[in-house]
């Protein structure tokens, strides 16, 4: 394994399977640097919940994916795909976990109009 990866530790009911998830995707080549930290943020984040069991229910995930008022709609799609992927690794380990939609996100187009210097104007 890459001596770079961010050792992390988490304290939540899926304390564990969080850091078997972050083994897998850092053994696939993956660096999983700053997921790394936002997994510790949801672990911190289910700790403050009162989860006691292994599995995420969906309103603790409608609640983490929710859009937060000083973010932009990029910001917290990010964080649903993360949550979906830690989801998915749940489900294949047999466990109890909700999987938010797919977030759709307007694409920003930037009106912008170009304007040719004519050689006088140069």
């Amino acid at each position: 394994m890459n001596e770079k990866n961010i050792k992390v530790e988490f304290h939540s009911p899926l304390a564990e399977l969080m850091a078997r998830f972050l083994r897998e995707k850092q053994t696939c080549g993956y660096k999983y640097e700053r997921e790394s930290y936002e997994l510790l943020r949801l672990d911190r984040f289910l700790c403050g919940t009162g989860l006691k069991t292994a599995g995420l229910p969906r309103d603790i995930v409608d609640e983490w994916t929710a859009k937060q008022g000083h973010e932009k709609p990029g910001t917290q799609k990010l964080r649903a795909i993360r949550i979906r992927q830690f989801a998915l690794f749940l489900r294949k380990q047999g466990m109890e976990a909700y999987m938010p939609e797919a977030l759709r996100t307007p694409v920003n187009r930037m009106e912008f109009t170009p304007y040719i210097f004519r050689r006088e104007e140069i």
